[in-house]
């Protein structure tokens, strides 16, 4: 008997069902508002209840506990006692985890049951550990992983702040799963062994490890619904169908759905409200509401700012969300102590009022006011900021041990970045300048400046040049991140205003710093982790000045010989240097495609003005594109000018974006390139982006000259893209076909194989099992054709018929039957043909294929007739 029915057998109430409970319990004129459930939905979690299972829903609800109380008529800390998921045992509980974002779920069992879609392949395999890394953000399953190991005993399971302490509790042997809750200053040390796998929300930056990433959502979202599905009780609101396309919508406009936390958070909830109340809600209206009905259940309705804390709730947490931007040092998702958090409450919220010192002062001064209204009054004060770190805490939104008070659930903590970032981004670029100087920070406000400047243009750049003066570090981050967003902006085509880019570059350029014989520097610059974002590097700094000086003409704006070379005669040593910081800055994976493509397209503009970069006959690396560009147009082009166009890597995709919108076309300079490496004599030596395999083969196998082509195909070892072919290429393949030159037609070429030249390979080709399967698919009449001349043949070879029917599918294996009874004297074939045809019709028997029953009657009939044929023995 679970703790529940021994309350209910102990009790004078009489309820002795579960049913009878639920419905006793929610008519009950106390039963919690917010605590919205059905009769059947709310027995079937009173027998979960009862088998220690979901026990955190009700340890989360006071109000609940008071009316199974009061229903039960048995004191209220005896149910409170049996709701504490704390009294369970030991090892049921490392055996059993209770999914606490999705909290009416049945408890998974780490011994028998597998783990959720979402997870690394890499990480489930501690015997294939080899220094392993996996980048997993919080929420990734981190800490789920290591239980799951460590309870199926695969892995020691080790949590640790800091890589070094881990390091000290590892086991003597064993492979070790170890999870990482905090940043790590620098480059990762050395794996003491192979046998690990470390679990941390930044890079190594070591090549000593092996990184594996977290697949991304929309790989495994509707498997993951699905599995969520299976373990929830029925009767439920979890409608399937509903939240995964309510997700799928919002994966598409948000990135805040980051990870495999986030969306079981998000299957909780559409569980706990219905899918349809979830329809046509953003993640921060969902958020708000999750945020209200949680602070409501977990507080008294008649104690001291209930009814402020309710309504106030969510705006509290993201203004905590701000300041965590502005002012904490420590990333968004690492866990803090409850004084961290305190810290974090906003100013005006830091002391709350003395409300008894309120009740005793309004009631000596003024007879009228009654102790009622005191009371009324005393419940719109905001609380202090204790009151409201504990109020968050008991409601489940900041949890953890003592010191390390992390916010959640994940799906909240992911909305609510994105909201504050708005938010603080919106407002004073003082404020979100302070956020550029937290390490944590910078990147993600960073991107939201990005976003802003593209989306807003000259109106977000003047509300930064409000505020005048460089002297504050804030502004100058801000006002110097504006330039870089403007100028990468300005690479994507955004139109912003003359005068606001004058007064943006004239401000910024009185911020930056010269030093003796060096390039100028941004005067705040970015390090470590933080140069992971493309726009925080140098070479966007760099990138930046050029684009925004080149809009600005001769005349407007302040002059500068490194910076704004626009109006120099030549190219300098400095300009190469800063082209050398960009192509080492933003030529990279890290940089967006967009701003790579822009570099190049910077670079030629350069070009055009100061003429070759280097003054020499080697070109920079980023004006290779540009120089090939030009001599493609003007007829002129030689391999030794190509042949290094593959580094950097995106280098090639910068040359086909210089030619997109004028008069020479891609495919001009595809085979303006062809016929350089021809002419130099197909060289190998920098020519692998040629190779049929090759990434870029769509750029180039669609326009390779006909004549270079039939010269390719003429090599027995040759291969190439067919299905990249168009009607040059497949002229020259049949011309090539004709003169014999083609021995042999493989399963790649005939799948694409114009139908036009099939008969061709048919007829000029050998016989092969790939050429007679790609007959009868797509053309089952003329392979019946064949058949049919082959029967009629009176040549003894069979190698032919031999393919012919063993390559027929079972569709058309009636038909081939058919047209054997056609033939009345197929006794009389060939010795070699005859044996082929019998076995033919043998193994559809055999194998009782389509058409057997017929190929039974016929192989009996040959059969009769050749013994009929032979002559009589003496």
């Amino acid at each position: 008997m679970g703790w529940l029915r021994d309350l209910m057998s102990q009790s004078e109430s009489g309820h002795r069902s579960y049913g009878a409970l639920a419905r006793a319990a929610l008519y009950s004129t106390d039963w919690p508002a917010e605590s919205q459930i059905g009769e059947r939905s709310l027995s079937a979690l009173f027998s979960k209840l009862d088998r220690d299972q979901g026990l955190e829903w009700l340890a989360e609800r006071p109000g609940v506990q008071r009316v199974l109380s009061h229903v039960l008529q048995v004191p209220l800390e005896d149910v409170r006692s049996s709701a504490d998921p704390g009294r369970l045992s030991k090892t049921q509980s490392a055996r059993l985890l209770r999914l606490r974002d999705v909290r009416f779920a049945r408890a998974l069992d780490l011994v028998e049951e597998p783990l959720c879609p979402g997870i690394p392949e890499a990480v489930l395999q501690p015997g294939a550990y080899r220094a392993t890394f996996w980048r997993a953000a919080s929420g990734a399953g981190r800490s789920l992983v290591g239980r799951f190991l460590e309870a199926r005993g695969q892995a020691h399971f080790i949590v640790a702040r800091s890589f070094e302490q881990a390091v000290r509790e590892l086991p003597a042997r064993g492979p070790a799963f170890i999870e990482l809750t905090h940043q790590q200053s620098g480059p990762l040390p050395p794996p003491p062994r192979s046998d690990l796998c470390v679990a941390a929300p930044f890079r190594p930056r070591s090549n000593e490890w092996q990184v594996v990433e977290s697949p991304p959502v929309a790989s495994y979202l509707e498997a993951l619904i699905a599995w969520v599905a299976a373990r929830l009780p029925n009767g439920g609101r979890f409608d399937p169908e509903r939240t995964l396309l309510w997700l799928k919508r919002k994966l598409a406009l948000s990135d805040a759905i980051d990870g495999l936390g986030c969306v079981l958070g998000l299957c909780g909830l559409s569980d706990e409200l219905g899918a349809s109340t979830l329809h046509g809600k953003s993640l921060t209206e969902v958020a708000t509401r999750f945020v209200r009905e949680r602070v409501a259940s977990s507080i008294e309705a008649e104690s001291p700012n209930a009814a402020w804390l309710k309504k106030h709730s969510f705006e509290l947490l993201l203004g905590m969300g701000r300041r965590l931007l502005t002012d904490s040092d420590l990333p968004w998702d690492e866990p803090r102590s409850f004084d961290d958090w305190l810290a974090l409450v906003p100013g005006e919220h830091q002391r709350g009022a003395d409300l008894d010192w309120l009740r005793l002062s309004l009631t000596n001064t003024d007879v009228s006011i009654r102790p009622a209204d005191v009371e009324r009054a005393a419940r719109k004060i905001p609380p202090g900021a204790f009151r409201i770190v504990r109020t968050f805490e008991r409601a489940g939104l900041i949890g953890g041990s003592a010191d390390a008070l992390s916010l959640g659930p994940r799906f909240l903590a992911s909305s609510l970045r994105r909201e504050a970032l708005r938010s603080l981004v919106s407002g004073s670029s003082l404020e979100w300048g302070e956020a550029l100087l937290r390490g944590h920070a910078a990147p993600l406000v960073a991107d939201e400046v990005r976003q802003c400047v593209a989306q807003q243009g000259a109106r977000f750049v003047d509300q930064v040049l409000e505020l005048e003066g460089s002297s504050d570090p804030a502004q100058c981050a801000a006002l110097e991140l504006t330039l870089r967003a403007a100028g990468a902006a300005l690479l994507t085509r955004v139109e912003l205003h003359a005068d606001s880019l004058e007064a943006l570059w004239n401000d910024a350029l009185d911020t930056h710093c010269s030093f003796d014989a060096e390039l100028p520097r941004a005067r705040v610059e970015y390090a470590g982790d933080q140069l992971e974002h493309a726009l925080l590097s140098e070479g966007a700094f760099y990138l930046a000045a050029l684009s925004v000086s080149g809009e600005l003409g001769q005349r407007a704006g302040k002059r500068h010989a490194v910076l704004r070379p626009w109006q120099l005669s030549e190219s300098s040593a400095a300009l190469r240097a800063i082209c050398d910081v960009m192509q080492r800055d933003l030529t990279a994976e890290r940089a967006p495609a967009r701003w790579q493509l822009g570099v190049y397209a910077l670079v030629q503009r350069l070009r055009g003005e100061l003429g070759s970069l280097t003054g020499g006959d080697s070109p920079h690396p980023l004006e290779r594109p540009a120089l090939i560009a030009e001599e493609a147009v003007h007829g002129v082009l030689s391999w030794e000018t190509v042949c290094g166009i593959h580094e950097p890597p995106s280098a090639l995709a910068g040359l086909f974006s210089l030619v997109e919108n004028g008069d020479f076309s891609r495919s001009e300079l595809a085979q303006a390139i062809w016929n350089a490496w021809d002419a130099a004599g197909r060289p190998s030596a920098g020519a692998a982006f040629l190779l049929p395999e090759a990434a870029e083969r769509a750029w180039f196998w669609p326009h390779i000259p006909g004549e270079l082509l039939s010269a390719l195909l003429a090599d027995a070892r040759a291969v190439a893209p067919y299905d990249l072919f168009g009607d040059e290429q497949w002229q020259a393949f049949a011309g090539a076909l004709e003169r014999g030159e083609i021995g042999r037609v493989d399963s790649v070429a005939l799948a694409v194989l114009p139908d036009a030249l099939l008969e061709q390979v048919l007829a000029r080709t050998p016989a092969t099992p790939e050429l007679f399967a790609e007959l009868w698919h797509r053309a089952p009449e003329r392979a019946l054709g064949e058949t049919a001349r082959e029967l009629a043949e009176r040549g003894d070879e069979a190698a032919r018929l031999e393919l012919l029917l063993d390559c027929a599918p079972s569709a058309s294996l009636p038909a081939l039957v058919a047209l054997c009874n056609e033939r009345a004297n197929l006794h009389d074939l060939p010795k070699h043909k005859l044996l082929v045809l019998r076995h033919f019709l043998h193994g559809l028997l055999r194998e009782r294929r389509p058409g057997y029953r017929a190929a039974f009657e016929r192989l009996r009939k040959i059969d009769a007739d050749l013994t009929r044929a032979r002559p009589e023995p003496h």
